[in-house]
């Protein structure tokens, strides 16, 4: 199962402590057990000046020699009212060869330009669930940077005002419709 950390506040803050030095920190947990580690990827997102996504991903574990360094720079760098950390325990609906599975862009948290997102889980028919999400997402989904149906969602253009969760708006009537 994979980790996930939040911050939300109404100001700027580190995200360091949680990261990187608590006893309960992502970075611990990335190795807690080595029959539970976390070693499929790793992420850490936060919003930089003027509302950009920033992301910082890996494709080992975080507690991994060829990683450490950089999830380390990562979570020191994160700053901001809302920050998102995760690492990954990869789950396979799709039945993807390895060197597709643990892959930079199915390490998470997904951004959009002014959206990140990340999950726990997998969705569990993402063939069926793909044409819900829209043309936009189809399009994201057949881009190189898309390979599983939270990355796909995550590029799902929303209405102003609509929930995040919500894909009964625009993108499934353009989709049922055929337009897009």
């Amino acid at each position: 199962m994979c980790r996930l950390f939040g911050l939300l506040s109404t100001r700027d803050e580190s995200a360091e402590p949680w990261l990187l030095r608590s006893d309960r920190s992502l970075f611990v947990q990335s190795n807690v057990a080595p029959d539970r580690a976390q070693k499929d990827g790793w992420g850490v997102g936060w919003f930089e000046n003027g509302g950009r996504a920033r992301v910082e991903k890996g494709t080992g574990g975080a507690y991994e020699a060829t990683e450490r360094d950089r999830y380390v720079r990562a979570a020191r760098d994160a700053r901001g009212p809302l920050i998102l950390g995760h690492l990954r325990h990869a789950s396979n609906p799709l039945n993807l060869p390895q060197e597709k599975l643990i892959a930079l862009e199915n390490s998470q948290p997904f951004e959009s330009h002014t959206t990140l997102f990340a999950h726990n889980g997998s969705i569990p028919f993402p063939t069926e669930t793909r044409p819900l999400l829209g043309s936009m997402s189809r399009r994201y989904a057949e881009s190189t940077t898309a390979r599983s149906c939270s990355g796909c969602w995550c590029g799902t253009p929303k209405r102003p005002g609509t929930p995040w969760w919500d894909i009964s708006g625009p993108s499934r009537t353009s989709c049922e419709a055929g337009k897009g």
